[in-house]
This record gives structure tokens, C-alpha cells and sequence, in this order.
């Protein structure tokens, strides 16, 4: 149940039968899904400040955030798409939005010329599963456009290991190719359910630093990420990651912590817990 969803987030199967949630917001931003072209996007809108709006959007097909600044005039609103980060003045593709009573209609439009109609509707969630993860849980209600972002991701199997003991299972995500391992043999089913909800979580949440870098950083940003077990033991599960990054600030930075479980109740430990 909780594996299959972790290897592949699509939720498209999910039947919503009328229970589905609005993401309809009086303030704040507003979540949308629909098509550019014959594409399908998810777009998220943000015009709390007076009438400027920002957000940005991404293709289902390839999940990487397209960034929009702009504005609104009564119920037409004018996006630029992207930033001139070369600082050299090039034109960059525009879209010009008007409100209907479901969602946004209007065009993109490229720098050469090109036009395509743009249709989305106010987004529509499916009933989480029972067996999602709490971290999937938490964007659900909190970050609906990460929650979508997710639903067509799919871990990739790549070794299994036999550390001090207990049998490991490695996954990656192929597009930012952030791995880590659940643990598949070794500990009580209970313990180890509990221990790999959160080593998943802990993927996930590189995988959407990821694409914050790449937000930020453009087409040229830089993430890594490495993952190493270094300690396995019926009290202790110890990971060291280590993470380097150029997402378009001053300079590049590198890290690298532990990510350490107590095995009986899978909660994480700090430094002081271990001191």
C-alpha cells in the first residue's frame, strides 16, 4: 500500500466522486490546473499584494517551475514568463489571462510570435489515501501546487544492500536523481514501516529542494545530493547526506549532516539527543 504509492505518485486513478476540494482562496495564492496548448500545467497564482501577481507554472510532463511576474487590471491579468538574468534585455514570452466563473482563459504568447491558448480551472484534489505519507498529507492542505507536483514522479529500484545486518532497498528520482534507501529486511514490520515513512519523507524533501534550486537558479542551477548509511543498529538508524548547491546566489555551498532515527519510535534525533 504505502510502497506502491511511493513509487509512483499518480493519484489519476483515484475516482473523486464529488468529494473532491476546492482550492478556491479569498486571499493568498490560488492553485489552477488545466492546458497550454495541448499540454497539461498547474499553474499557482499569488495577486495579495495590491495588483501585482507572481507565481509560476509547470508541464506535467516535465515538472520544472516556469516563473511569472505581473500584474492585474480588474479581471485581466498580464504575466511575463521567466527572468533576464543575463541582464541583456531579451524578450521573454507573456501571458495574458482573464477570469471566467471556474478559473483563467486567455494566451501565451512567445517572443517570435507564437500564440497558444491557455485554459485552467481552480484545482481539484482527490481524496488523500489512507495509506499516504504524513509529509504527503501536510502538502496536501498546506502546499497543494508541490502536492501535484509529485503525482507523476516515479522512483527508480536500484541496488539492494546488505548493511550491518539488515537488507536495504535503494530508490532514486531519475530527474534529480536524489536517491535513498528503505530498509527491507532487519527490523519488526511496525519499526520498519514507521522507519521508512520517514526516510521517504526525507527523499521527497530533497527532491523539492531541487526544485527550489532550480526556481531560483534557472536552467543553470547545480543540486546534489549523497546518501550514505553509516549506522544500523536495533537502537540507532544513522544516514549521512550531503548535499551541494548553486541556485543563482553569491556563490555555491555544500553540506553535510546525519539524518539519525531512533528505531523503536522512528522519530529524528538532534545533536543534543546524541551527545
Amino acid at each position: 500500500m504505502l510502497k506502491g504509492l511511493l513509487r509512483q505518485l499518480s493519484l489519476a486513478a483515484v475516482l473523486c466522486f464529488g468529494l473532491c476540494s476546492s482550492l478556491w482562496a479569498d486571499e493568498g495564492p490560488r492553485v489552477y490546473r488545466g492546458t497550454l496548448g495541448k499540454m497539461p500545467i498547474v499553474l499557482m497564482l499569488d495577486s495579495s499584494n495590491d495588483n501585482e501577481v507572481n507565481g509560476r507554472y509547470f508541464y506535467q510532463k516535465y515538472h520544472l517551475d516556469l516563473v511569472l511576474n505581473g500584474h492585474r487590471d480588474g479581471q485581466l491579468i498580464s504575466l511575463v514568463e521567466g527572468d533576464d538574468r543575463g541582464g541583456d534585455g531579451k524578450e521573454l514570452p507573456h501571458l495574458r489571462l482573464r477570469e471566467t466563473a471556474s478559473g483563467l482563459r486567455g494566451q501565451w504568447q512567445s517572443p517570435e510570435g507564437k500564440q497558444l491558448e491557455v485554459d485552467v480551472s481552480l484545482a481539484q484534489l482527490p481524496p488523500l489515501p489512507s495509506d499516504a505519507l504524513p509529509y504527503l498529507a501536510t502538502l496536501y492542505t498546506g502546499a497543494p501546487y508541490e502536492y501535484l507536483r509529485l503525482q507523476g514522479l516515479t522512483l527508480q529500484p536500484g541496488k539492494k544492500q546488505v548493511f550491518m545486518g539488515y537488507t536495504l532497498q535503494w530508490w532514486r528520482e531519475p530527474q534529480s536523481n536524489v536517491s535513498l534507501f528503505e530498509v527491507v529486511e532487519g527490523y519488526p514490520t511496525e519499526q520498519r514501516t514507521r522507519i521508512n515513512q520517514q526516510l521517504m519523507t526525507r527523499l521527497w524533501r530533497d527532491v523539492e529542494q531541487y526544485h527550489e534550486c532550480r526556481l531560483n537558479g534557472g536552467e543553470a542551477a547545480v543540486y546534489e545530493q549523497q546518501a550514505r548509511p553509516k549506522l544500523l543498529s536495533p537502537a540507532l538508524l544513522s544516514v549521512s547526506i550531503s548535499r551541494s548547491w548553486d541556485c543563482g546566489g553569491p556563490h555555491p555551498d555544500e553540506t553535510e549532516a546525519g539524518f539519525n532515527l531512533q528505531v523503536d519510535t522512528a522519530r529524528e534525533l538532534t545533536l543534543e539527543d546524541l551527545l
